[in-house]
């Protein structure tokens, strides 16, 4: 049986990353959770390292990725300040 892949691996894993960024940001504008994201960056970041210099094109894509994450993610929180864990929410005092 002769089997031929559509894709080469270089281009199913530039797929994989791609899927793997859509999901991230879908998680950042749907669940407001850019932490999920921090660390999808994360994994980007480290997938760039393992390849830089070998495979030029997984590099880059997850260069582009790990900046457009990166813009979301800041984007998603400066939207958001107002409703940031650290903001005080009311007056303190005793209760007592």
């Amino acid at each position: 049986m002769h089997w031929s892949a559509v894709f080469t691996e270089i281009q199913w894993t530039v797929i994989m990353i791609s899927v793997a960024g859509l999901l991230n940001l879908l998680m950042i504008w749907t669940r407001n959770m850019r932490e999920f994201a921090s660390v999808g960056v994360w994994a980007i970041v480290a997938i760039a390292v393992r390849h830089w210099g070998k495979i030029p094109e997984l590099q880059w894509t997850c260069v582009l990725w790990v900046a457009v994450l990166g813009a979301a993610i800041m984007l998603h929180a400066y939207k958001n300040r107002h409703a940031g864990p650290f903001r005080r929410r009311g007056p303190v005092g005793n209760a007592g």
